[in-house]
């Protein structure tokens, strides 16, 4: 087990491709500018399998870290990932639920391996880098300044000689890597502001009322949380959204949770972006509603209309 805490605004000397992934990511760009996230730099090796958290940033709506895995020095890897992560606020014991993430082999540099090349070749490396976003919306943080955390973190890796001789349809079955976990007990500090609308708005179209429920707004993510009434209770329903300022679309969209809270649809959008600055008026607009019956893709009930929205965030 690993320990340490880290404070806030520490210079971080990152691998290139995480580097690439906060500038493209423009909520994490923001709050990095602003001097914000954490450096790590704790390792733990099992089996001779290492792995290092290297960063991690926390604010109101969301967690990220992010970390580098070794394999056995100089092999060949086609994968080198982690099919555990779970990750924990150590005093409670809650767990804070995985949102998104990626995974790539990277090289000594950092650099991605195997970007641009012909897809004949394999990529390969003994190193990747993981990159995990999990959701700290739905768990109390109010009185902290520190979260306290437990992370737990399972990894394989698939070795070329493995890969190449097995088909696609066993790729579980040559998954190699340490049986035990690693884990890391470590504490960061929380960027605790945050914007929040919580004033239920509504708007009605083709006699369906959709409810914009709450808006939340941190430094590196902005949240809305929609429902609605199911027009065919039987189907899967949402809503596609498009999310405006005066400045023009807001970046980062397209992560959406669906959630049921009696007998209503809702719709939790996630929008990675810097958007905490913003004080002008933001307009919400529903233009569709999708509702997926048991066929899936190719069984849907599609409503368009215009559900729109103008606030602002106090």
């Amino acid at each position: 087990m690993v320990v340490l805490t880290l404070g806030i605004g520490v210079v971080i000397a990152m691998n290139t491709l995480l580097q690439q992934y906060i500038q493209h990511d423009a909520g994490l760009r923001a709050i990095y500018e602003q001097g914000l996230g954490h450096e790590i730099g704790i390792s733990q090796t099992i089996d001779g399998y290492t792995v290092t958290l290297e960063w991690a940033y926390a604010d109101g709506n969301r967690l990220t870290v992010a970390y580098i895995i070794d394999g056995h020095p100089d092999t060949p890897y086609t994968d080198l990932s982690s099919d555990v992560y779970r990750l924990r606020v150590r005093d409670t014991g809650q767990e804070i639920p995985f949102l998104q993430g990626m995974s790539a082999l990277i090289d000594e540099n950092g650099e991605g391996v195997g970007w641009g090349e012909s897809g004949d070749v394999i990529p390969t490396s003994d190193r990747s880098l993981i990159i995990r976003t999990h959701d700290l919306s739905i768990v109390d943080v109010s009185g902290r300044s520190n979260l306290e955390l437990h992370l737990e973190v399972g990894v394989y890796g698939i070795p070329l000689t493995q890969r190449t001789h097995i088909p696609l349809e066993q790729y579980d079955a040559v998954k190699e890597g340490p049986e035990g976990l690693f884990t890391f007990d470590f504490s960061i500090a929380l960027v605790d502001e945050q914007r929040v609308l919580d004033t239920p708005l509504t708007a009605t179209d083709q006699d369906i009322t959709v409810s914009l429920r709450r808006v939340s707004v941190s430094p590196s993510q902005t949240r809305l949380v929609v429902c609605f009434v199911a027009p065919d209770p039987v189907r899967q329903w949402t809503a596609i959204p498009s999310l405006t300022t005066t400045q023009g679309e807001v970046p980062g969209g397209g992560g959406v949770q669906p959630f049921m809270d009696g007998d209503l649809t809702c719709n939790d959008y996630t929008y990675f972006a810097g958007m905490f600055d913003y004080k002008g008026k933001w307009q919400l607009e529903i233009t569709e509603l999708i509702g997926f019956g048991s066929g899936g893709g190719n069984d849907q009930q599609r409503i368009s209309g215009s559900w729109v929205f103008e606030f602002v965030v106090p």
